[in-house]
């Protein structure tokens, strides 16, 4: 009688150690879906699309920056020294110039414009007054000085000096220059080469 008491506990416990093992087995989660595991995935995804838009970034960012160093070159370096060479050549050829309202001009005309201002003022300058590159435009605020010292649109020379701000935005393509759009208030040269006079102006 002991004997078969002692077999049915046996049986009995070995049944309860059984479900214990299946109640167990049915509360421990999958690995894929453990907390720890879930927040390292989200910790490589964050990392790998950082990585991923930092060159995005960095070749802007330095495609920019070599833009703008080629507009300081073709205004500051090119023009200031006369070279219209270099600066014929750091346009592309089938270049745009957009000058205020009127019609759009080629290279050709381009360089016609170039070389006629300093025609007219033989000490013409131009200085920086800032810059901004955004793409493949770059926008600078620059200061024109200089002399009227010789035939400007058929005027004869009058001897005046002028200063003179304006602004010019270059699209670039490969490096160079593709389209350009000039924004300049003639009507402040022509008052100061006396050229224009305000209605109820005294100056003679």
């Amino acid at each position: 009688m002991r004997r078969g008491v002692y077999l049915d506990a046996r049986v009995s416990q070995s049944g309860d150690s059984h479900e214990e093992q299946e109640t167990a087995g049915e509360k421990q989660e999958p690995f894929w879906r453990s907390y720890r595991v879930q927040g390292a995935g989200a910790v490589v995804l964050c990392i790998g699309l950082f990585f991923l838009l930092i060159p995005s970034h960095a070749t802007g960012g330095k495609l920019e920056d070599q833009n703008k160093a080629a507009a300081r070159a073709a205004f500051f370096d090119y023009l200031n020294h006369r070279d219209f060479k270099r600066f014929e050549e750091i346009h592309t050829k089938d270049f745009v110039k957009h000058f205020n309202n009127s019609p759009a001009e080629n290279l050709s005309e381009e360089m016609r414009d170039a070389k006629g201002q300093f025609d007219s003022s033989s000490d013409l300058t131009f200085t920086e007054n800032w810059m901004i590159a955004e793409g493949d435009k770059v926008a600078v605020c620059f200061t024109a000085k200089g002399t009227h010292d010789g035939v400007f649109q058929g005027v004869p020379a009058t001897g005046k000096r002028y200063e003179l701000s304006a602004m010019t935005v270059w699209r670039f393509t490969g490096g160079k220059i593709a389209e350009e759009w000039v924004f300049f208030n003639d009507l402040d040269l022509y008052r100061k080469l006396g050229l224009f006079k305000d209605p109820g102006s005294t100056d003679h």
